[in-house]
């Protein structure tokens, strides 16, 4: 099992390779006080609004304090990276007392609530990504107002799951005149009759080869890196001196 880990604060992808395997979704940098919705393929996930309490603390730990201001007025994605530095300085510098114990609780939440992991029904939401498949992640941040303000899209393509070749060359018919894969099948041949000209005739041998130009398509499905690969194989071929009699 992969995590897909989505950065908010970073630059938007439109299309991310990926391997065939079963997945897990995490979003990072969120901004706090901006609700997000998350979908995948069709779904959508409402974030539930977040909350920036704040209270009195003691004299120690106004810098923790002025730290949490500033973070509860953060308002765009890319100022998230900076502003959780700033809190773990700021929770770093607490004194190891019970007096400072609010402020660190309060940091830690404040630092929880800019990741978030994918659920549906209250366990983790896993997708199984095979080859030939992709899957398509689309977060939407939601402000208070109730109105869509950003929105991110990912694409994790597997790539297609095989492809088509296609090879010339000759293939050998058999030309039964008796019956057989091509009973009604019958050839002519151009005869010397001299002075430069040629009688079309019917070939007399009822049961010979006949080479003809050929185009052969076959499958090869993705993964399989070896140079012989079994499977079935369609074409057409004509032959030039050939005619289908009714």
């Amino acid at each position: 099992m992969q995590a897909i880990s989505i950065d908010l604060a970073g630059a938007e992808k439109d299309s991310i390779a990926a391997v065939p395997d079963r997945y897990t979704i995490h979003l990072r940098n969120l901004v706090p006080q901006f609700r997000y919705a998350v979908s995948v393929s069709l779904e959508r996930v409402s974030i539930p609004p977040i909350a920036t309490p704040r209270r009195a603390m003691p004299e120690e730990c106004t810098q923790a304090a002025a730290a949490l201001t500033r973070f509860a007025s953060v308002d765009r994605e890319e100022a998230i990276p900076a502003a959780v530095h700033a809190l773990e300085l700021a929770a770093a510098a607490l004194p190891a007392s019970d007096e400072c114990t609010a402020a660190r609780e309060e940091i830690r939440a404040a630092i929880g609530k800019t990741f978030y992991d994918h659920r549906v029904d209250g366990a983790e939401a896993v997708y199984d990504l095979k080859q030939g498949m992709l899957l398509r992640v689309r977060v939407t941040r939601t402000d208070a107002d109730g109105g869509n303000a950003r929105a991110w899209t990912s694409v994790y393509a597997t790539g297609p799951s095989g492809e088509w070749i296609a090879t010339y060359g000759y293939a050998a018919l058999v030309m039964d005149g008796f019956g057989g894969a091509f009973p009604t099948q019958v050839g002519y041949y151009a005869k010397d009759a001299g002075n430069g000209k040629f009688i079309i005739t019917r070939d007399r041998d009822p049961l010979r080869l006949d080479l003809v130009p050929a185009v052969l398509l076959s499958y090869k499905p993705a993964g399989v890196d070896v140079s012989l690969v079994p499977g079935l194989t369609g074409g057409r071929a004509r032959s030039r001196l050939s005619q289908t009699l009714p």
